[in-house]
């Protein structure tokens, strides 16, 4: 007995974990299912034993005719010493005339594949070969990617009984997860002050004249470097479109330290969709002398940075750094807030 259920539970696991895509042929009722991208191939259950040659497969465009194969139409002689009633079970899978009929007819056979013991190890291996001859797999020959319709076409050509020609066919849609192809990230961006570096100036007191100043040009490193980092929202495009991995994608930035703005594009490196590290040419806000200064000026009123300069857009080279949250983590979770609404009913 347990042979029997290991048997049954490896025809389960490769219905379920392995072959996750299923086209089940004793359905007649089609209905859109949602898929995952890590699928490679499609499961098709319930042919008829005998009669492989007459269905053909089509994802999409793609048509493939499945080559033909022989099955008795009397219980095998691994069974004929067991119960009648599962000789009975055997010839109706064998003789099923329509995929709803061997649907059923597997049924009952599994059932009474049950009441085997160890000893009947010969007719369990036959049996279980019987309903693997009723299971075609045939693997995509592209990969999945989000928001992609696939419209699989199964059709059988049969003689029926009048030696008319007959055709049936199946169509299933199948649907991959809808989802956004552009990734967000939060995050901060250093500006070096590499291609557009610009002096900054400050009045510098004239000691023998309290009402003269000369507008002198900073010594030394003129920025402190918290000064270049600004607060940063990232839309990144990847190259690919494969989930949980690391890829490269095109990004455009946008970033403030509510003084300057900045604006740009490059590339970034994602890993696994919550960490981007990225790089490229942005425009920006930089202080530059007022117009209507030189440095070297005398002026009579000491006059402060914001009066000295004015911004200036120029290119400059940036990196980022962002991280995506899945959810948001300023809202509280959904616990919190039924326990929330709990004490304020009370």
């Amino acid at each position: 007995m347990k042979q029997i259920a290991l048997a049954n539970l490896l025809i389960i696991a490769c219905l379920n974990s392995f072959c996750q895509i299923e086209f089940d042929l004793s359905k007649k009722i089609n209905i859109t299912q949602t898929i995952d991208l890590k699928e490679k191939s499609i499961i098709f259950s319930n042919l008829l034993p005998g009669k492989r040659d007459q269905y053909s497969f089509s994802i999409n465009k793609a048509e493939e005719d499945i080559p033909p194969f022989n099955t008795s139409k009397l219980a095998a002689e691994e069974c004929s010493s067991t119960e009648q009633s599962l000789q009975t079970a055997i010839v109706s899978v064998q003789n099923s005339q329509s995929e709803e009929d061997l649907s059923s007819n597997i049924k009952k056979l599994r059932e009474e594949m049950k009441k085997l013991s160890s000893s009947n190890q010969s007719c369990i291996d036959y049996c279980n070969s019987l309903i693997e001859k009723t299971i075609y797999t045939q693997p995509l020959l592209f990969s999945l990617r989000n928001n992609q319709t696939i419209t699989v076409t199964v059709s059988r050509k049969f003689k029926t009984t009048s030696q008319k020609d007959t055709t049936v066919t199946w169509t299933e849609i199948f649907k991959t997860p809808e989802k956004s192809p552009w990734i967000i990230h939060f995050g901060f961006t250093y500006q070096p002050n590499i291609i557009s570096k610009y002096d900054q100036y400050f009045s510098k007191a004239d000691t023998s004249n309290p009402n003269r100043f000369t507008i002198t040009k900073k010594n030394g490193d003129q920025t402190k470097f918290w000064e270049n980092l600004s607060p940063t929202i990232m839309f990144s495009y990847p190259f690919t479109n494969k989930n949980g991995e690391s890829h490269l994608a095109f990004s455009a930035i946008a970033a403030t330290n509510f003084s300057i703005f900045s604006a740009g594009a490059g590339l970034s490196f994602i890993i696994g969709e919550n960490v981007s590290l990225g790089s490229g040419i942005m425009f920006t806000q930089k202080y530059v002398l007022n117009g209507q200064y030189k440095e070297g000026d005398i002026i009579k009123t000491n006059l402060t940075f914001d009066q000295l300069h004015e911004k200036k857009w120029g290119p400059e080279i940036y990196f980022t750094i962002g991280l995506r949250f899945d959810k948001n983590p300023f809202s509280g979770s959904s616990t919190d807030k039924n326990a929330t609404n709990n004490n304020s009913e009370k």
